[in-house]
């Protein structure tokens, strides 16, 4: 009877797992991190999805997170952190997404330069369809 019940939380679990989604929203920059007008921003070459964390999943939470970060002259993800969030338990997953992300660095001229970068992540147990 135990085995049963345990299945059972096992598949709803499984279930929930598939159907989450986290999403991800860009706030690309317009100025480098020296406070000069950029000519083009970083430009999002792979875009990391969070996986949705499992203890979020049994406490039924739904949420949001702001992560800032700095993309390096090279495009390399420099100082990510988590500026807000609805609750921690979503921060880990924020910060492992936006470190398999990639960039293009910015331009000013002829001339790679750094950039800070914010992206916004959305985590739904119930995705609308769009």
């Amino acid at each position: 009877m135990t085995h049963k019940w345990l299945a059972l939380g096992v598949t709803k679990l499984a279930a929930i797992m598939l159907a989450a989604s986290a999403n991800v929203e860009d706030q690309p920059p317009t100025e480098g991190i020296d406070e000069l007008p950029l000519d083009a921003p970083p430009i999002p070459i792979k875009v990391a999805t969070p996986k949705y964390p499992r203890d979020a999943i049994r406490r039924e939470l739904n949420g949001r997170t702001v992560a800032c970060f700095k993309i390096d002259a090279r495009g390399r993800i420099r100082n990510a952190q988590v500026v807000q969030t609805s609750d921690k338990l979503f921060t880990r997953a924020t910060l492992a997404a936006i470190k398999r992300s990639t960039f293009r660095p910015a331009r000013r001229g002829n001339e790679t330069v750094a950039a800070s970068y914010c992206r916004s992540y959305r985590f739904d147990l119930n995705p609308r369809s769009r």
